[in-house]
């Protein structure tokens, strides 16, 4: 391989390292019907789930929404209207889990 191209070959693969050491990631299905994102930070991590169906793994819990509803290591944290966006954060003052702009708890 000419050094140039191999120069080029490197740049491109330290950049996609990087990339991956950010800890910032997003999916997408066809059609737009479910959507993810994860962040992190030292302070901070979250994920957002937007859609009919979606799975998250993050700190060790495991955050899905299925059946209209939006779960987080198995128990019912409430219905998900449509259209509403479920976003789950991590940081030093505990995990927190918002539908929408709402504050949800475990549901009873």
């Amino acid at each position: 391989m000419p050094l140039p191209k191999l120069v080029i070959a490197i740049v491109c693969l330290v950049v996609a390292l990087s990339a991956c050491n950010n800890s910032a990631s997003s999916s997408s299905v066809s059609g737009g019907a479910t959507s993810s994102s994860a962040s992190a930070s030292e302070a901070q991590q979250e994920v957002l789930l937007s859609g009919a169906t979606g799975l998250a793994e993050l700190a060790g819990d495991k955050v899905e929404i299925k059946e209209g509803s939006v779960f987080v290591n198995g128990a019912s944290f409430g219905p998900v209207p449509d259209g509403a966006a479920v976003k789950y954060q991590v940081n030093a003052q505990g995990r927190t889990l918002f539908v929408g702009a709402e504050r949800r708890s475990v549901q009873k």
